[in-house]
């Protein structure tokens, strides 16, 4: 049987981004996002980097609550491809995520000595082409029955990266010596005189078998994650087939593969690679990663205005575009406008800002204003203690969920497309500028089987205004509970 020489790519993409709040938040984190105004998100720029004659299909691993968000990009970026999604029910780190992906490819009886490359997101790969040079030439010249981990060599003290210190020798490949997380910044600033240290690009490349070994070996919750990936269910949504992780996964801790195994086995190798490569995880990175004008500023988004203002960054979201932003006399500042929320900090502060964040009381910390659901999207445009008002989007063959409350009533108004709605034991045709009412008590829903999206405006009206105030009876996507 010939051998398969294809590279089996498996794409991280359940991360929450925190650290780049406000922009990335827990409802739409960073690897959507276009951050540097190239074009195209960063999880469109993973997929278009894989998507060559030397790499399989890739398999995405996500959770639930990135769902809709994830089948939206995926549709946006490839129409009519096929994929494959597993889910996990609550964001974990990527020891669980590893172990859930190696136990699916056992379960489906992948060749034991296939190549997989695991892949991050929300990474930036200016050239992706050296990338894929790279692991064509490891898979050429054969992957033993290590891991191999890409680095690349530092170009300043970055205090937010990881780094590796590989042992000298004339081999391509380097045996890993240690693995600093996070240095402060004198550390790092050592490590960039020291040619032995990389920056870890969290980039894991190994056979099948290599993977399995390892987390039976190391990996503690190894077992407890197989179960949850046994007792999984599959569901599928046009051209997305989701594997949807069992309860079990709750109970699996919450560890970096990096930590769990690569810290604990010496069967690990580290490749030096010519690459251009950023993790954009703080907004030094973003600084770092985007151009500056002569006073060593970097400003991102329209209407910015400047005086006296050197080694900062001013970053400016698409929905606060109608905003003016005027910046005096500042130095070393980074400043983040959005529509509901707004950064000042150091370009220089080490402080662990998603910690801050979480301790924090900020209403709006985890989520923006535009809400993703597997139907569509919606805005709110009003809110007040008995009255929201929002205006929504249903995608094309798309449909709530029959349902009620029983604390407010609603009105909906089709602004454009059309629709049939439910009320009751009534279905109707709505068109734009139609609209109905709709008592709290009554099932009711609305369904779009047309080619183009339905926008309309809807009211809620009542005692209690929450989402919880739901009951479903029949719903496309599984919301049962």
């Amino acid at each position: 049987m010939k051998k398969n020489t294809k590279i089996q790519p498996v794409i991280l993409c359940g991360g929450e981004g925190l650290r780049l709040w406000p922009i990335s938040r827990k409802s739409m984190p960073k690897q959507f996002y276009d951050l540097l105004g190239s074009g195209e998100s960063n999880l469109s720029f993973i997929l278009k980097l894989v998507d060559k004659p030397a790499f399989e299909d890739p398999i995405i691993v996500s959770n639930i609550k990135l769902r809709a968000l994830l089948k939206k990009e995926l549709f946006r970026i490839y129409p009519k491809r096929k994929f494959t999604v597993l889910l996990e029910p609550t964001v974990k780190s990527t020891a669980p995520a590893l172990s859930a992906t190696i136990n699916y490819f056992d379960s489906i009886n992948i060749d034991k000595d296939q190549t997989l490359a695991f892949l991050p997101s929300d990474h930036l790969f200016t050239k992706g082409s050296s990338l894929i040079k790279e692991l064509n030439a490891l898979v050429k010249e054969g992957i033993g029955e290590e891991i191999t981990l890409i680095g690349v060599k530092p170009e300043y003290a970055e205090v937010d990266y990881g780094y590796i210190k590989f042992k000298n020798s004339k081999n391509k490949l380097k045996e890993v010596e240690r693995f600093v997380e996070k240095p402060k910044l004198g550390m790092a600033k050592r490590f960039i005189k020291d040619n032995r240290f990389l920056w870890n690009t969290g980039i894991f490349i190994g056979k099948q078998k290599t993977f399995m070994n390892l987390l039976k070996k190391f990996y503690k919750n190894h077992d407890m994650v197989r179960t949850a990936v046994m007792d999984s269910s599959i569901k599928t949504e046009g051209r997305v087939s989701y594997i949807l992780l069992s309860k079990e996964f709750f109970k699996v801790s919450n560890n970096s593969f990096d930590k769990s195994i690569l810290e604990k086995t010496s069967e690990i190798k580290v490749l030096p690679a010519n690459i251009a490569w950023r993790d954009l995880g703080s907004w030094k990175s973003i600084y770092n990663s985007l151009k500056k004008d002569k006073n060593n500023n970097s400003f991102f988004g329209t209407d910015i205005h400047s005086h006296a203002v050197s080694n900062s960054l001013v970053y400016k979201s698409e929905l606060s575009k109608k905003k003016e932003i005027l910046i005096s006399d500042i130095s070393n500042l980074v400043v983040v406008d959005t529509e509901d929320a707004l950064l000042v900090t150091s370009l220089d502060s080490s402080l662990d800002f998603k910690e801050i964040l979480n301790k924090s009381n900020i209403k709006n910390k985890d989520t923006t204003s535009l809400f993703h659901r597997p139907w569509g999207n919606y805005t709110n445009l009003l809110s007040e203690p008995n009255v929201l008002v929002k205006q929504i989007t249903v995608y094309p063959r798309s449909s709530m969920s029959l349902q009620r409350h029983f604390h407010r009533s609603e009105h909906w108004t089709v602004l454009s497309g059309k629709a049939y709605v439910t009320v009751g034991n009534e279905r109707k045709l709505y068109k734009e500028n139609q609209s109905v009412f709709i008592e709290k008590r009554t099932k009711h829903r609305l369904e779009n089987p047309f080619k183009k999206p339905v926008e309309m405006i809807e009211v809620q009206i009542g005692d209690k205004i929450s989402e919880e105030d739901i009951e479903r009876f029949d719903d496309l996507y599984d919301r049962m509970e």
